[in-house]
């Protein structure tokens, strides 16, 4: 509480293992600057201010939108913009200013050195709230990088308070696993480690809140019921994302749950992670195992979170079928508690960060035998991939593609425009043009080996104002 109520700028770091709550807990300290009026009511009535609550949850994934120190910032100015208009100036100014020069993009020096100039325009009886969640999943290389700048920005302020000048308070939160590297850089700071002790009241309703959901849907007595609780309690170790695992795993329907299937599931859950997460690929029955692996394998190196339907079409295609009947139960039969489905478009992602990590290790430690024939080599998976979604293209896009161009020819306004032009570019006359561009499109170019597909390539480039 002092982090949060005192007016000087701090940084906190909370500390705990994997799968103890920590990205839950900066969720709801998130929701609760937002919503806690206690800030409002310690300034005076004239300079009231909302709180600015910037924050960033670090990702391990194949997108650096999610897991590099540029992308935080590009986020937290995003947001800061969002509360405090104002400083859009700010950022308007250099953007118009790099952009004159050359083509660029937003480097860690230009992103952090606007940032700091919009952050200075936050009027000085604000407080700002920066809060950096799993910073342990940052890019290796970046890591160090958004520490430094954690650090300096709330080493400046006290720098500028020294000197009276005149900023408003920042109040920075970093949560993350004990790792050594940031260890040693925030270990002189105010430290809270979260060990299950702490958590024993929130373990307690988190069991007793899922077993009231399952003892319904699968009707257990309560003598049952009592004794799963029992185990949960017991077996948790403070481990959220440990006891959610165990619940999905009892509410698998790939066989019978009696009395006796309910104690020997329990005898054999593994109980770490990792054994865990070993345990859910070892039960998919043989004949499966290469439908799984290859979900498995769009969810790794995939750039983005797919959606049901997506990951559908795509191994349909890789596997040349032309319908998958059911296929979101068997998504969840074969991964099981390793995936959940998230986000507004619904995508499939790992549970945790922690079964992305191990399907990783297991990925660059197999050969393809070990994966029911299913190749996980990095470059291999990713040609596999980039492969299948050209086809996809071939199959749909250009198809649109080509009922568009059919539509716009046959416009009175574009034959009287583009004739004239489309004729000096060619060198001959179009109707001869067009039909060795749909032949290409259609059969490919036997001349020069052009894929089918891309005859409409010519026909758009010539004529860009007509693209889409």
């Amino acid at each position: 509480m002092c982090w949060y109520e005192d007016n000087k700028s701090a940084l906190l770091w909370i500390t705990a293992k994997a799968g103890c709550g920590k990205t839950t807990m900066a969720a709801h300290i998130s929701q609760m600057i937002s919503a806690n009026p206690f800030f409002r009511a310690q300034v005076p009535q004239k300079d009231e201010l909302k709180p600015l609550v910037l924050f960033f949850f670090f990702q391990r994934s194949n997108q650096e939108a999610e897991k590099t120190a540029t992308a935080a910032l590009r986020t937290l100015a995003s947001q800061l913009v969002r509360q405090e208009p104002q400083v859009l100036p700010i950022l308007l100014k250099r953007h118009e200013f790099l952009s004159a020069k050359s083509a660029f993009e937003w480097s860690w020096e230009n992103l952090s050195g606007v940032l700091g100039e919009m952050l200075e325009q936050v009027p000085p009886s604000s407080r700002v709230y920066i809060l950096s969640d799993a910073v342990d999943e940052c890019e290796a290389k970046s890591r160090m990088i958004i520490l430094d700048w954690i650090k300096r920005l709330v080493e400046e302020i006290d720098v500028t308070l020294a000197l009276k000048r005149s900023r408003p308070a920042f109040k920075v939160l970093v949560t993350s696993r004990p790792d050594g590297d940031i260890f040693d850089q925030l270990s002189s700071f105010p430290t809270i480690e979260v060990v299950s002790a702490d958590t024993q009241t929130d373990m307690r309703a988190l069991i007793h809140g899922r077993m009231d959901e399952l003892a319904n849907l699968r009707h257990l007595n309560p003598q049952v019921t009592q004794s799963i609780i029992n185990f949960l309690e017991f077996n948790a170790h403070g481990m959220f994302l440990r006891v959610v695992l165990i619940i999905k795993e009892l509410e698998r329907r790939d066989e019978r749950l009696t009395d006796e299937a309910i104690i020997s599931r329990l005898s054999r859950i593994p109980l770490t992670l990792v054994a865990t997460y070993e345990d859910i690929i070892h039960s998919a029955p043989p004949t499966r195992k290469n439908d799984m692996w290859r979900i498995i394998r769009w969810l790794l190196f995939g750039t983005r979170g797919l959606t049901l339907a997506e990951l559908e079409s795509a191994i349909c295609l890789e596997t040349s079928v032309s319908n998958w009947h059911d296929f979101a139960s068997d998504v969840k039969f074969l991964c099981g508690s390793l995936i959940r489905f998230n986000g507004r478009r619904g995508e499939i992602n790992f549970i945790h960060q922690t079964a992305r990590s191990f399907l990783e290790a297991v990925a660059s430690n197999s050969n393809p035998e070990d994966l029911a024939g299913v190749n996980m080599d990095t470059k291999t998976a990713n040609e596999h991939l980039a492969r299948i979604c050209v086809q996809h293209l071939l199959q749909t896009d250009f198809q649109e593609l080509s009922r568009l161009l059919t539509r716009i020819r046959s416009h009175s306004n574009y034959v009287d425009t583009v004739s004239p032009i489309r004729n000096r570019k060619l060198g001959c006359s179009y109707s001869s043009y067009r039909d060795t561009a749909e032949f290409n499109c259609r059969y490919g170019s036997l001349a020069s080996g052009v894929p089918k597909g891309t005859g409409w390539y010519h026909d758009s480039d010539l004529f860009p104002q007509f693209s889409r």
